[in-house]
Order: structure tokens, then sequence, then C-alpha cells
């Protein structure tokens, strides 16, 4: 039988949304938006051929050749890519994409005359599930050293999105994420609220090599299978402090977060070394009001929240670790003293934001 699609493989199918001012075709999706894709009438198109839209080569969707009453005359709907889905399933993928039609005429046959158009090839720089991508970072924290073994200062970094998505970070620069050892990717799941914390870390003492420590400090995300950079955000860390005064007699410096997130979740770290002269076994720590206490050791923070002043906190191998989280934003004082020594106390404030 003499194949009557024979012209649909010199046609292209078109996305109406293509940015078609730049080099490549650009396809930027945003919240709650689709992509309709059209394609010429072909010569012989007739009823009861149908049409499959085929995204990178896996097909969405099949629609039947109509006729209009209207009009008399044979066309094919418009298709429109479906809108992802609200599990996180998703069509496009950041990068190149292709898209391509198959039509098929159903002759009674087995093998009915079957043709492809050609490959439309475009490039896709935003889509709904990169777009709702949020990452908010606590600042301050100074690198992890095995000299202090019981210590793990830490930036921690909020991850936000569509919930129950999966997703890759990568740590640029100095920046290793802890749950992982130290491992400079990290492959993560958004919870059912959309929600990951990460936990980053420095790891002083080890050679990063000329090519990271001349890179910034950042953590970049991307699909799990993809290295499309989707969206990065720079990761601030700082040094432990030596304490002066009447304080440096049992405290020799400090680690800690000077810049916090309020959400009532994210902690803020105090790393602290004490001094190798120093006898304590506990010391207090004050609160400004609004802030909550939590206890911490090495990788593990006690579920237990604590709102009264004057904590005791102890004292591990001449070093001592805790947090604190604040619901509102704003700047908080955390005041610590010694147990024998009062004239040895000294302040820190932490700036808490709000989430972006």
């Amino acid at each position: 039988m003499k194949n009557l699609l024979l012209t649909v493989p010199e046609l292209t199918p078109f996305i109406l949304e293509l940015d078609t001012k730049t080099e490549t075709l650009d396809l930027s999706l945003l919240e709650n938006q689709n992509a309709t894709s059209k394609m010429d009438n072909w010569q012989y198109m007739r009823s009861g051929q149908t049409v499959h839209l085929l995204l990178n080569d896996v097909e969405l969707e099949i629609q039947t050749v109509t006729q209009d009453p209207s009009t008399q005359e044979l066309r094919i709907n418009d298709f429109k890519i479906p809108s992802f889905s609200k599990d996180g399933s998703l069509n496009f993928i950041i990068g190149s994409n292709t898209l391509q039609y198959k039509v098929v005429d159903p002759d009674g046959s087995q093998n009915p005359n079957t043709s492809f158009s050609k490959k439309l090839e475009f490039r896709v720089i935003r889509d709904k599930l990169s777009a709702a991508l949020k990452i908010d970072i606590t600042q301050g924290a100074a690198g992890y050293t095995d000299d202090h073994p019981d210590l793990m200062p830490a930036n921690i970094a909020v991850v936000r999105g569509v919930p129950n998505t999966e997703w890759k970070a990568h740590g640029k620069g100095r920046v290793r994420f802890q749950d992982l050892g130290g491992s400079e990717t990290c492959i993560f799941s958004l919870d059912e609220n959309g929600v990951c914390p990460l936990v980053l870390i420095r790891l002083d003492k080890i050679n990063y090599g000329a090519i990271s420590a001349a890179v910034e400090d950042e953590i970049t995300i991307t699909y799990r299978n993809d290295t499309t950079e989707l969206l990065s955000k720079p990761v601030v860390f700082g040094d432990y402090q030596p304490l002066t005064g009447d304080a440096a007699e049992e405290f020799k410096s400090i680690s800690f977060n000077n810049v916090g997130i309020s959400d009532n979740a994210t902690t803020s770290i105090f790393s602290i070394i004490m001094q190798e002269t120093n006898i304590d076994k506990t010391v207090f720590v004050q609160l400004d009001y609004g802030l909550s206490y939590h206890k911490k050791t090495l990788n593990t923070f006690d579920p237990t929240v604590h709102m009264q002043n004057n904590v005791p906190t102890p004292v591990v191998n001449k070093t001592v670790e805790f947090a604190v989280s604040a619901a509102k934003p704003g700047k908080y004082k955390v005041v610590i003293s010694s147990l024998y020594n009062t004239d040895a106390i000294f302040t820190k404030t932490i700036e808490f934001r709000d989430l972006a």
C-alpha cells in the first residue's frame, strides 16, 4: 500500500512559548505554566489518523485527527504538554530536549503506515520544580579539626521546594556534607512539607588542592541524574574566635553561627574550646527571651527543647557544644559563664533572619 504520510518527515513541530531571539531555542517554564506545541497540516491528512506526541522519545499523549464541521477541513487539534503533577514527576528536564510527532494511519493492517516528523531541539532553562527551589543557610561556623574531635561546627542549609522530590547537592570550594562523612555531593529528598536541612562543614587540616582552594565556597543544586546547576548560594564560614579579658582565663576560643534562620527548627551551633587549665565540668548558658536551647553532642541533637535560663551544659574533653533556635527574626544574645570562675563570662549575639 502506498504510504500517504510521505510528507510528514518534512515537517517540524514547534512550541509557541519558545524564545526564538536567543542563539538556541530556549523554553522557560514558570509556576502553573504549560507549553503548547503545534505542527502544520500535512498532505493526505485524514480523519482517523492518530498523532503521538514524543518528548525526549517518550510518548506523552495521543490525539486523533477529526473533521472540523464548520470548515469541512481536516485538522489536528493543538497539543498541550501536561502540567507537572503534584508528586513531583516532570516532563521537561533542564538542558537539551527534543519534541517529535509520530503519525499513524490506521489502514486495518497489523503494521499500519507510520511516519515521524523532524525533531525539534530546544533547551529548557527553568522548569516548575527548579523554579520552586529556595536555599537559606546559617553563617559563621568554623571548620572541623581532629584536634577537637568532639566538636562539629556547621552551617545549616535549609532547602525548600516541591514536596517529595529528589535532588543532588554539590559542595564547591571547601564545602562538604557532614551527614555523608565529608563528601562533596549529597543526594537528598524534600519531605512532605517540601523541606530538607543539609549540614555543611569545612574540613580543616586537609589539602583541598589549588583548584578547590581558589573556588568560592558555595552549594549548588541539580537534579539527581543531571549536572546542570539549577540554583547556587554562597556558604559563609568563619574561624574560631579567641576570647579576651576575664573570659579568656577559662575559655580559649569559640565558633558560632552569627547568622541564623528563624523557623523555630534550624539551630545555630556554639562550639567552645576551653583552656587546658580549666577545671569546669559544666558551664552555664543564659538565653534572651525567644531563644530555645538544644543539647548537642557530635552528630546528635537532643530533640528536647529547653527554655530556661542558666542551662547547665557539660564540658567534654575541654570542649563544650550546644545549639539554639528562634521562631522570630531579630538579634538575640547568648551569655556563657564558668561554673567556678564567676568573672569568666562573655556574650555573643546572633541575628536570626526569616526564610527567604
